[in-house]
């Protein structure tokens, strides 16, 4: 099939061996940008020296804080062609048979930075840069071609998928004078930013969403929630008494699946068995959606609620702080010509967006997070993600199920006294701890933490051990040695919470 075909083209592209020709390096054929936060370890502040020395003892790996995962956009010309040709083109309608069989692809590096490579790519402008990719097995034939300081040389994993995924370690090297590329007649740093700009997604208001989904909830009462290790936590599934909801479909994109299937086997099966009668978004980093490419192609036809790529305005303002990738912003246009993408506005206020009256006395709060105080190290994207809390009657928070969102980020008063289950924000970054420090939150019963290893995930999970006891965590994540539970399952009454263990 021809998109079959364009699809096979891309990936044998992007891992091309054309790098040299009688022996001189040729121009690089793809371009990447970088879409983290480039934050060092070695810049954590941390206020309780007493947690500080427990964190140190507890860091026995120390390329866990010495080294970070960094996801690398990527575009080539013929990516940029066929993206003209289908979703960016106003002409290309999925509803003709001819399209049908199209799927949305991804393509992206995770690559690992050491201390100096974080401090090199730091410098860099949010922007394309020509880059080389190799697999690793041809290290020994190029590393002595690459090993000028005019390159940035970081260990990868080529990721791609149109679905089944496909990974390829090696080594990408970056080329920091290059940044004037050209693509299809354009220079593909001027071209980018109208080409793929976030703000052609128009925002339903918050009284379309809230019809949109009280009209699949229809009243119906939720049965249990699960918890579902895919490297990072996200992946919920809220089972319900007719209806099903998905709150992020992420998969182990950074801990590399082909390398350790076995660790998510489960999840990813639960997600390709999941029929959710609607799909919600925490936000748009890679790790929350990509899950599609294991599930079934039914979910494309159920709709899809998330917050707005941007902050309208903002984008062009300051790129970093509300960056969206590209593989985001080609699903979204996906998810758009299929006329199933709902967005929710970015504001300033943490709000609530639907609540959701069942049967019993609970109720399914979709709520935004706000800018936040004193958070200013977690992305703006982050910040404004959704989140789920599950409230009794009185509107007390039972349940929260944080994604990204930081406890400052959160409307006042859903971490509060009647708290019993958490999911802690998995990133675990420096945020503030003051809402989890309240006297009487001792009524939580159980911490769930899906987050990546490293001294915030420690200083985090110390903290709350101190608050609720360690016999109240939860690990869902494959690092930790100990205790570790890949899916954990939460069975509600009418009433709240009435079991937790694993699935």
């Amino acid at each position: 099939m021809y998109h079959q075909h364009k699809i096979e083209e891309i990936r044998r592209e992007i891992h091309t061996e054309r790098i040299c020709q009688n022996g001189s390096v040729l121009p690089p054929v793809i371009a990447v940008r970088f879409e983290d936060y480039l934050i060092n370890d070695n810049t954590l502040e941390v206020s309780y020296a007493e947690e500080a020395e427990s964190i140190d003892n507890l860091a026995t790996d120390r390329n866990v804080s010495e080294n970070r995962i960094i996801e690398c956009s990527i575009l080539s010309e013929k990516i940029v062609s066929y993206d003209k040709e289908t979703i960016l083109s106003e002409g290309f309608d999925l509803m003709q048979e001819e399209n049908a069989a199209y799927r949305p692809f991804y393509a992206s590096f995770m690559i690992r930075a050491d201390r100096e490579v974080q401090a090199r790519i730091s410098k860099l402008e949010y922007a394309w840069y020509g880059a080389y990719f190799y697999p690793i097995e041809k290290d020994e034939e190029y590393k002595e071609l690459f090993s000028s300081e005019q390159y940035i040389t970081a260990d990868a994993v080529f990721q791609f998928s149109a679905s089944p995924g496909f990974c390829l370690e090696g080594k990408l090297i970056i080329v920091p004078e290059a940044n004037d590329i050209v693509y299809c007649g354009e220079h593909i740093n001027r071209m980018y930013p109208s080409l793929y700009d976030p703000e052609h997604f128009a925002a339903a208001t918050d009284e379309e969403v809230r019809d949109a989904l009280q009209g699949i909830w229809k009243k119906d009462a939720l049965r249990t929630i699960e918890i579902y290790n895919v490297g990072q936590g996200n992946a919920n599934y809220l089972r319900c008494g007719k209806n099903r909801v998905l709150f992020d479909l992420g998969y182990p994109q950074k801990s590399v699946p082909a390398k350790n299937p076995m660790y998510y086997r489960r999840a990813l099966l639960a997600i390709r068995q999941a029929k959710p009668s609607v799909v919600v978004l925490s936000n748009w980093d890679s790790d929350h959606y990509t899950g599609w490419v294991y599930a079934n192609a039914d979910i494309f036809n159920v709709p899809w609620i998330a917050p707005t790529l941007c902050r309208k305005g903002y984008q062009k303002r300051n790129r970093t702080a509300t960056s969206i990738g590209t593989n985001a912003y080609r699903f979204a246009a996906f998810l758009k010509k299929k006329g199933v993408l709902i967005l929710v506005d970015w504001k300033d206020m943490p709000r609530t967006i639907a609540s959701l009256g069942g049967q019993g006395k609970q109720v399914i709060r979709l709520e935004m997070g706000g800018a936040g105080s004193g958070d200013w190290d977690i992305a703006l994207r982050n910040r404004h993600g959704l989140y789920f809390a599950v409230a009794d009657e009185s509107g007390n928070a039972n349940t929260v199920l944080a994604s990204d969102v930081p406890y400052s980020s959160m409307r006042e008063g859903t971490i509060g006294e009647a708290l019993q289950i958490l999911h802690v924000p998995h990133h675990c970054s420096k945020m503030k701890l003051d809402a989890i420090e309240k006297p009487g939150l001792s009524a939580l019963k159980k911490a769930v933490l899906s987050a990546e290893r490293g001294m915030e995930y420690d200083l985090h999970r110390i903290r709350l051990e101190k608050c609720f006891g360690s016999s109240n965590m939860i690990f869902t994540t494959d690092r930790h040695k100990e205790n570790d539970t890949l899916a954990v399952e939460i069975q509600y009454n009418a009433m709240g919470p009435v079991k937790t263990g694993s699935r």
